[in-house]
């Protein structure tokens, strides 16, 4: 499902009404004077603007184009699961995977002890599921299997040091 991070930005596609009442507004009309002297003069062809005309309207399609993919480019697109994180077994008991950043963003301002604070407060307060653990910083640094005793993912969870590298979360 398509979803944006910051939907007050569409609010902006209003504004695609501005290039377009200004285009409107720039539109040059032919203003016919008649002169005594010149009336007996034949009348000349005057140079055909169609070409021009075109050439404004696909210069005022692109400038549009462009302008919505900014204000779509702003507001953030991204696609969500609508899967639950949490899945209930057969047995009636939550399975559910915790995934920590351990890249170099999350050294500083104590965002790592953070996470690790609030992963251990929902592994103690949550007896009856069953948890994973991934920690993630360029790749896989570690993991721990869905386990019954939490011990394991308590230990590994103190264990877990920053890395020095950009986080790279997709493998």
């Amino acid at each position: 499902m398509l979803s944006f991070q910051y939907p007050q930005f569409l609010l902006a596609g209003l504004g695609l009404g501005i290039p377009l009442v200004l285009h409107l507004m720039k539109r040059q009309f032919a203003l016919t004077l008649t002169f005594p002297s010149i009336r007996f003069i034949m009348q000349g062809r005057l140079p055909h603007t169609g070409r021009r005309r075109l050439r404004d309207i696909l210069l005022l399609m692109l400038r549009l184009l462009l302008f919505a993919l900014i204000v779509l480019a702003l507001a953030r697109p991204q696609w969500v699961s609508e899967t639950s994180p949490a899945v209930v077994s057969k047995t009636g008991t939550e399975t559910a995977v915790i995934v920590i950043d351990t890249s170099a963003s999350m050294a500083g301002w104590q965002g790592l002890t953070g996470a690790k604070a609030i992963a251990r407060e929902l592994i103690q307060s949550r007896e009856d599921t069953s948890f994973g653990l991934l920690l993630s910083a360029d790749g896989v640094v570690g993991q721990v299997a869905l386990a019954e005793q939490n011990t394991t993912l308590l230990s590994m969870l103190d264990k877990a040091r920053p890395h020095p590298v950009a986080g790279n979360h997709l493998p």
